[in-house]
C-alpha cells in the first residue's frame, strides 16, 4: 500500500514529540500540545504514535472479515479516512 505519511513505527520520545526513525537520525513526526496539561497531551501522543500499526492491523481485519464473506465496510470506511479518501457520509 502506497501512503503519503511517514512510515511508522512511531513512538514518544522523552519530550513528548512523535518521532519516526528515519535514514540517518529520528525525525519529528509531531508535536502533541494539550491546554489541559501535560497528562492529556502524553495520553493523546501515545494513541497517535500508534495509528501507523493501528492502521495495519485494521487493514488485515478487513481482510478476514472479508475472506470469510462478511461486510467490512466500517472498516474499509475508517481505512479510506486513515488515507485521506473521500468517504460518502
Amino acid at each position: 500500500m502506497k501512503t503519503s505519511f511517514t512510515p511508522g513505527p512511531w513512538r514518544v520520545d522523552d519530550s513528548g514529540f512523535i518521532v519516526a526513525r528515519g535514514q540517518y537520525r529520528e525525525q519529528v513526526v509531531a508535536i502533541v500540545h494539550n491546554s489541559d496539561g501535560y497528562g492529556q497531551a502524553e495520553a493523546n501522543a501515545r494513541l497517535i504514535a500508534v495509528a501507523p500499526l493501528l492502521l495495519d492491523e485494521l487493514i488485515d481485519a478487513a481482510e478476514f472479515i472479508e475472506s470469510g464473506g462478511n461486510d467490512a465496510s466500517p472498516q474499509r470506511r475508517a481505512i479510506a479516512l486513515a488515507l485521506g479518501e473521500e468517504v460518502s457520509a
